[in-house]
């Protein structure tokens, strides 16, 4: 047995010796998966091993965090609190947090109750016309408010020096304002009318109407009663008016009228107030301001403080500076604001919302923006070129981000500046006016919370209103 056993071991042997060299590994390890009870790699989790993680520090309120059969975690079990002042990852948005997203067209994003970002209020082009109302005259356009009752609304007064009234129109939701239906408030026929000023002289909640007298040198008041206007207040000023600028003069809540005296065609050299104490008005003699003037801008000082008067001086092509140092008295506070050049129209506001105020300054075919700097240098920049005889300048936040927007006639075009971190011009929206424009006053006339442009002045020898609705809300 063992004698035939020995040619196969033999052959075995000599049939594994091939003069060659093998060599032989270990076998490579089996890579870590998911469902295999560790948690390792990239696995956010394994089973029940969350790597102590939870719904908390995931950013939600709350809840039972889980691990998915991808080995990511499973927040469905989680607490989704929209409303809770927090920004959950599933959450677009919360409150005003949108997650460092913003608009940058016109208007504001909006957040839903359920937390999504609502962009139908960020719009390429938020003004459209609206509505137009010919008239027989030239004339200028103002909103006032109108009380009645619980019921507030937002009127269109028209000022018809022409035909020596006012018209008032009441706006009806989803008409507007009738052309049909307008309130006559007469004027005297004998005199001529100028410097409108529509304003809630009374505290009533709706506006009352003053006007001045050239030939007269006196100011006539009605104030609304009841749903109609008392008879005329006159008062004499002591000089022919030019302009006039309703504000609270003297800090007590009550708002005065500033009176610009006539100098010669557009300029005055005078100022005359009209004071009001809440029960009776009472004319302040004229006091002279440093030299003649073509335009003026009352800014409002802080809380129970009195303003200041910003006076465009075109001689010097510079804007003067006049403060009070006592109720009703005005002052030249020596302060000169070169423009460069000579300046048209301008408004005085505070363009970053950081407590200085910014000039914005008509000049020949261009708006430059006069931003307040350090030791009270203002610092000249250029941000519509171009146009055709800017003017009108009207401020206010027309986009609801909280900082205010430019509203201006440029020819015979109606042009809106966005207002972006500061600097005019992020945006802009041309409209055609068709009309030569005498006035441009921002309002909301549909009470839906963003501001409306009103239009008015003359075309081919008759008048016209234009109203602009704001779409953003």
């Amino acid at each position: 047995m063992r004698l035939h056993l020995l040619p196969l071991a033999l052959g075995v042997l000599l049939g594994c010796d091939s003069g060659k060299t093998k060599s032989y590994q270990d076998p490579e390890p089996i890579p870590p998966r998911c469902g295999d009870g560790i948690r390792n790699g990239s696995e956010l989790c394994e089973g029940s091993d969350l790597g102590g993680a939870s719904c908390k520090n995931q950013g939600y309120a709350g809840g039972v965090l889980r691990c998915g059969p991808d080995c990511t975690f499973d927040t469905t079990d989680c607490s989704r609190t929209c409303g809770n002042g927090v920004l959950d990852p599933t959450e677009e948005c919360e409150g005003a947090d949108f997650n460092g997203q913003s608009c940058e067209l016109w208007g504001v994003f909006t957040c839903s109750p359920l937390c999504k970002v609502g962009r139908q209020s960020c719009l390429d082009n938020p003004f459209e016309q609206a509505q137009r109302i010919s008239l027989s005259n030239p004339a200028r356009a103002f909103f006032g408010a109108h009380k009645d009752g619980a019921l507030a609304t937002t009127d269109l007064y028209v000022f018809r020096p022409a035909d020596h009234r006012f018209e008032i129109f009441n706006f009806t939701a989803g008409q507007g304002y009738d052309p049909l239906k307008g309130r006559v408030v007469a004027l005297d026929p004998d005199l001529t009318a100028v410097a409108p000023a529509v304003a809630d002289f009374n505290g009533d909640g709706t506006a009352d109407l003053a006007v001045g007298y050239a030939t007269t040198h006196q100011l006539a008041l009605r104030l609304s009663a009841s749903g109609s206007f008392a008879a005329a207040q006159r008062f004499d000023v002591g000089c022919e008016p030019l302009q006039l600028w309703p504000a609270d003069l003297d800090g007590d809540g009550d708002l005065d009228l500033l009176v610009g005296c006539k100098l010669d065609g557009a300029r005055f050299d005078r100022l005359a107030i009209l004071r009001n104490d809440g029960a009776s008005f009472a004319p302040v003699a004229p006091f002279a301001i440093p030299e003649a003037a073509s335009f003026l801008q009352v800014v409002p000082g802080a809380a129970s403080s009195a303003p200041a008067l910003f006076l465009q001086l075109p001689s010097t092509g510079s804007v003067a500076i006049l403060e009070s140092g006592a109720p009703m008295a005005f002052a030249d506070s020596g302060r000169r604001l070169a423009t460069g050049q000579v300046p048209g129209e301008f408004v005085a506001v505070d363009l970053e919302g950081r407590g200085s105020l910014d000039l914005v300054i008509a000049e020949g075919t261009a708006v430059a923006q006069l931003r307040a700097g350090a030791s009270g240098v203002y610092q000249r920049t250029e941000v519509a070129s171009g146009l055709t005889a800017p003017r009108l300048l009207r401020a206010a936040d027309l986009d609801l981000d909280g900082l205010p927007d430019l509203a201006l006639v440029n020819g015979a075009d109606l042009m809106v500046l966005k207002n972006v971190g500061g600097l005019l011009g992020g945006k802009q929206q041309v409209l055609p006016l068709a009309l030569s424009a005498e006035s441009l006053e921002p309002g909301d006339e549909d009470r839906d919370g963003d501001l409306d442009l009103a239009a008015a002045g003359a075309d081919s020898g008759k008048g016209a209103v234009l109203l602009f609705r704001n779409r953003v809300k």
